[in-house]
């Protein structure tokens, strides 16, 4: 796959003499195609470096995968970030990360969120939105939303779920997603797994929630922060990739998150730094200088 559209994009290039080659997902993969194909037309390349892809195979199942994914994001991802000629990170971790590989022009530029479609209630009561979506009506309903697998945090999830149900606690738990673990977790009085939420749903069980958990041990700065963040509700986040900024708190130990989920936080404020105008403008300057790789 990757040697296919290595060769594609060199043809494509080489073809149609583009200003730029931008790559903006699947970093490790896609970022040495686009890589290789620049450096085969000598059309100048912008990455876009939005996970932890180098600490990802720690979380192998074996061996062999272990070994497969180092591969794959590590040494394909570090001629991604030497070959190109800038790259895009989402905050000061992804710039650490890059410039630990060999790089050395970086634009710190994070994703926007949609606030039309991500926003506080109005005229509706968190217990009215419980109701219709058929959650617990508790007095603390926390909210964790993505994949239900272990790199998501998952195993983490369930114990937290078992301490707090040992102890009497009256939080419940919603997790929307789907994931390997998530029958595991349905076997839980007190969570509530939904299952895939169309995505159209999803700003209501924001709304609905007290608290929003992203236990997950490999991120950069996910969305799901900054979607709740735009609804107004407070999220408690691990510390990993660049989730300290937009998480209301973080945490590094999670023998911790049962008494984590049981505090009171503030919402983020999504600052100057996530403005849609800002980030359009931040976008414009990292195009056009990458483009233009004399002015520097």
């Amino acid at each position: 796959m990757i040697l296919s559209l290595s060769q594609a994009l060199t043809r494509y290039a080489k073809a149609n003499r583009p200003d730029l080659l931008w790559q903006i997902t699947k970093f490790p993969a896609h970022g040495f195609a686009t890589t290789v194909a620049g450096q085969c037309a000598n059309v100048p390349v912008l990455t876009r470096f939005a996970g932890d892809n180098f600490r990802e195979h720690t979380l192998s199942e074996s061996p062999g995968k272990r070994l497969r994914t180092y591969a794959l994001n590590n040494v394909l991802g570090r001629v991604a970030v030497r070959g190109s000629d800038a790259t895009i990170v989402l905050g000061p971790y992804g710039r650490k990360q890059i410039i630990s590989y060999g790089g050395t022009r970086t634009y710190e530029i994070p994703q926007p969120v949609n606030r039309d479609r991500f926003r506080p209630a109005s005229g509706e009561s968190r217990a009215d939105i419980r109701a219709k979506l058929g959650l617990p009506e508790t007095e603390r309903l926390v909210l964790t939303v993505g994949r239900v697998s272990q790199r998501k945090g998952a195993n983490d999830l369930m114990k937290a779920a078992r301490t707090l149900l040992c102890r009497g606690s009256s939080i419940s738990w919603c997790i929307a997603g789907d994931g390997p673990l998530r029958h595991r977790l349905n076997s839980l009085p007190n969570v509530t797994a939904v299952g895939r939420v169309p995505h159209s749903e999803i700003p209501q069980y924001y709304q609905s929630a007290d608290l929003v958990v992203c236990p997950s041990h490999f991120e950069g700065l996910p969305n799901v922060l900054l979607e709740a963040a735009a609804c107004g509700t407070p999220t408690l986040a691990r510390d990993v990739g660049d989730c300290a900024l937009a998480a209301s708190m973080t945490y590094e130990n999670s023998d911790r998150l049962p008494i984590l989920v049981e505090q009171d936080y503030e919402s983020v404020d999504l600052n100057d730094r996530f403005d849609p105008e800002r980030l359009r403008d931040a976008y414009s300057e990292a195009l056009l200088k990458t483009a233009a790789t004399g002015d520097w």
